[in-house]
């Protein structure tokens, strides 16, 4: 039997062993180091604007991190939540195929305001990429 046979079963092992019982992050997704996926979403969250003027050559963004980001497969079920973490960063093992992200509310506050939701695809033997940048309302 050929790898490629295999794919399938293995990616769905993979995406299993990734869900567990509602945890710390509020779903059943795992995230995992970005360096363990192959096959999945690798995401950024960033805070913007962090300055009132933005000037030429300075940053204007920084890492947010805690940002809580539902992961629901496309038109279908939710597979659960992932949070950024310290660098804004979350990474998910996930089965190819087209997912929406949507990103949520931190505490409840007004601000930073979330980003609307993205459909992200994760190619066969691929990384699906993603960056959401929440509005500060500082201006």
């Amino acid at each position: 039997m050929s790898r490629l046979n295999y794919l399938p079963a293995v990616m769905s092992i993979l995406l299993l062993a990734g869900c567990g019982s509602a945890g710390s992050n509020g779903g059943g997704l795992k995230s995992v180091p970005v360096a363990r996926v192959h096959v999945g979403i690798i995401g950024l969250v960033r805070r913007s604007p962090i300055y009132p003027v933005a000037r030429p050559g300075v940053e204007n963004t920084a890492p947010l991190a805690g940002a809580r980001i539902v992961v629901a497969r496309e038109g279908r079920e939710t597979l659960g939540v992932v949070e950024s973490d310290s660098a804004g960063v979350f990474a998910i093992v996930l089965a190819p195929g087209a997912y929406m992200l949507t990103p949520q509310p931190i505490d409840g506050a007004s601000y930073p305001n979330p980003p609307a939701a993205q459909q992200v695809v994760v190619p066969d033997d691929e990384i699906g990429r993603v960056t959401f940048n929440y509005d500060t309302g500082i201006r």
